[in-house]
């Protein structure tokens, strides 16, 4: 497997990959992964699992820098090529079109590759600057992979803008035993709205504090942290919500279940997303959801919760004032957000991968 972010370095795409690789060496899948470290080189090897991580001079954990990718295809290709002559893999799993899928192409082994967000033209504005120079690379790593796995029928249809071709969605899954449902949806002292995300443009926080001070009886807590935060920790100042308004930093991944369970509802005003991580935690955790009309939130939202326009505070604030004037609303939301994703566990998503494995075999 190749991927550039695998825990501790990275978001949900690390996350996934390493809770996909969890359930497969449960299988007997023995697994090789390459991706980049914190720091200088290192491995670990357990059984089944081995894992390179390859020093591409990060300045910070979860910021990337052209250098930093341009370090990681350099370094990935060259050893991933080098393994490629001393072990007979079955099949490389490049967890993103760009920059891990040009790492496959580079070895005379199948490939497939998932398809997380940022790597699909259209999907990242931050990249469309470079999306016209890097599509006829994109197009032909996707020719020539054996399958295309978008983590969500949104970018399905996004990525077939880009070249018509069969693919197969898998989604994120979420760990249902490790994230519980709540047990009382009560809120007489106020509702609590809690997001979990990088502080970055993407994800649009400033439209949930927006939001929240137009509201009155209501708490935001923001766990996470990026470049903005200095910036959204002013906004808050400015709005004079400082009471109100929690940053709670990073939380490492063990103690996000309480927290999510002392919250009642979750809000995450993304410009886009593939399938967001987060938000499946925050429905396993039995939370109602409130999510922009971006990728696969059509797929997330059944009955537990409403989706909003993108860069629209005020869209925001009517959905949650719905809890205040509908009495058991709260309840049936969170109820029915559990209920969607117990189908949705990661040893359901890793058999998908499994079976996907399986037909490269030799």
């Amino acid at each position: 497997m190749i991927n550039y972010e695998y825990p501790p370095v990275g978001g949900g795409t690390a996350k996934a990959c390493e809770k996909v690789i969890e359930h497969l060496v449960e299988r007997d899948v023995e697994i090789h992964v390459l991706t980049s470290s914190p720091s200088s080189y290192s491995s670990s090897d357990t059984e089944g699992l081995k894992v390179e991580r390859l020093n591409v001079y990060k300045d910070e954990e979860n910021v990337w820098r052209f250098a930093e990718v341009f370090w990681f295809i350099l370094k990935a290709s060259y050893r991933t090529r080098k393994l490629a002559k001393k072990q007979d893999f079955d099949l490389v799993h490049a967890w993103t079109g760009f920059p891990c899928g040009l790492v496959a192409r580079t070895v005379d082994r199948p490939y497939i590759v998932s398809l997380r967000g940022g790597d699909v033209p259209g999907f990242d504005e931050r990249f469309n600057l470079f999306y016209p120079f890097l599509k006829p690379l994109i197009k032909n790593i996707w020719k020539n992979a054996e399958m295309l796995v978008p983590n969500s029928s949104g970018l399905k249809e996004l990525a077939q803008q880009t070249m018509q071709t069969e693919m197969r969605v898998i989604p994120n899954g979420v760990d249902t035993r490790k994230f519980y449902g709540k047990k009382d949806y009560g809120f007489e002292n106020g509702l609590r709205l809690v997001t979990v995300a990088r502080l970055t443009e993407m994800k649009k926080v400033s439209d949930m504090i927006k939001a929240v001070s137009t509201l009155e009886d209501v708490q935001l807590d923001i766990i996470g942290t990026g470049k903005l935060e200095d910036e959204l920790k002013e906004q808050v100042k400015d709005f004079g919500i400082e009471s109100r308004v929690d940053f709670k930093g990073y939380i490492e991944n063990e103690g996000l279940p309480s927290h999510l369970t002392e919250a009642d509802v979750f809000v995450l005003p993304s410009l886009n997303e593939g399938m967001s991580n987060a938000t499946l935690e925050a429905m396993a955790s039995g939370l109602p959801i409130i999510i922009t009309d971006v990728g696969g939130s059509d797929e997330l939202v059944d009955g537990n919760g409403f989706i909003v326009e993108k860069e629209n505070p005020q869209s925001i604030s009517e959905a949650i004032k719905n809890y205040f004037d509908e009495p058991g609303l709260l309840e049936r939301h969170g109820r029915r957000s559990r209920e969607i994703v117990e189908s949705r566990n990661w040893e359901a998503i890793s058999d998908k991968f499994y079976k996907t494995y399986m037909k490269f075999k030799a």
